[in-house]
């Protein structure tokens, strides 16, 4: 989906959830860095990363 937004030059939403953290604290703001803690949230945690390169959304 990444590339056709990239070739079609449109924005992305990507939707994060809070797994991208290890749950130790909760409400966490934007600046705390994610600890994923299964191979779903570090897809997730990947996904964010990519789509922030490229400045899609």
């Amino acid at each position: 989906m990444l590339e056709a937004a990239i070739n079609i030059n449109c924005r992305m939403i990507c939707v994060s959830t809070d797994l991208v953290f290890d749950g130790t604290q909760g409400n966490y703001p934007e600046t705390v860095q994610p600890q994923p803690l299964n191979v779903y949230a570090r897809t997730k945690v990947e996904a964010e990363k990519l789509c922030l390169k490229q400045k899609l959304f």
